[in-house]
């Protein structure tokens, strides 16, 4: 099973795409933060992260 993980701040589109992937067959998560999307991929590998800009201090960009 292919594994992704989307760090955004956008709750709503982790709710999008939770259910666009579980349609797929495609395992999903998300971090609402940078500091927890490294966290969480550093103890379960995926085959894909998905980031996107983040405005709070910290963020990628």
């Amino acid at each position: 099973m292919i594994r992704v993980h989307m760090i955004d701040d956008d709750e709503e589109m982790h709710e999008l795409l939770a259910d666009y992937f579980a349609d797929e067959a495609i395992d999903f998560s998300a971090s609402a933060s940078p500091s927890a999307g490294l966290a969480y991929v550093e103890r379960q590998p995926v085959d894909l992260v998905l980031l996107a800009r983040i405005s709070h201090k910290g963020a990628f960009t």
